[in-house]
This record gives structure tokens, sequence and C-alpha cells, in this order.
């Protein structure tokens, strides 16, 4: 039997259904559709330094003091979001966001 992989059935494998639920939280947090609980969550560096610089529209990575916080959302979601491509970063709509996202994801099998 002929197995065909996730790419050609354009499944995504669990990690990255995990990266693509923080990447869509970042993308909402970017468009302020998140409750106000989580306004100030990220923050760009522009807002954080006030030099110009080419990352001035990245999100500032907070220091972790542990594993615990390295992998949390906070600082997981926004290396992960700083590291896509900026035409992807500002795409209008919500679900354009998630395909593109699936694609790059996808282009990785």
């Amino acid at each position: 039997m002929h197995k065909k992989s996730h790419r050609e059935l354009k499944l995504l494998q669990i990690k990255d259904i995990y990266k693509l639920f923080i990447l869509n939280f970042v993308y909402k947090h970017q468009a302020h559709c998140l409750p106000d609980a989580f306004h100030n969550y990220y923050m760009l560096r522009s807002e954080i330094q006030n030099r110009i610089t080419r990352g001035a529209k990245d999100i500032h990575i907070p220091k972790a003091n542990n594993n615990f916080g390295f992998n949390s959302i906070k600082i997981s979601g926004a290396k992960a979001y700083n590291q896509l491509p900026k035409d992807v970063r500002y795409i209008k709509t919500e679900k354009s966001f998630k395909n593109a996202v699936k694609m790059i994801l996808l282009s990785n099998y």
C-alpha cells in the first residue's frame, strides 16, 4: 500500500498544528482581536527601543530564566512570528494568514 505524505494530503503534523495555533494567537494580538487582558502581552521592538532599526516591527522577545519561560507562548510565539516573511505577517484576514502559514509549514516536509 502506498502512503501519501503529509504534504500531498495537505495535513500538518501535530507539532505544526501547535505552531499554527501559536502563530494565530500572535496574529490575533497584532490585529487587536484578543481580550483586553492580552493588550500588552506582545510589544514591538520599536515600543521598547528609541532607535529605528530593521527589526523595529519585530516583536520584542523577553528574556527567559528557565526552560518553562523559554517554551512559553509569549516567547515561542514572538520568535516564530518574527521568523515569518513580512508579507505573511501583514496579511489582512485571519483565514488568509492561517492558509499562508499552513503552506509555509507544509513546504518544510
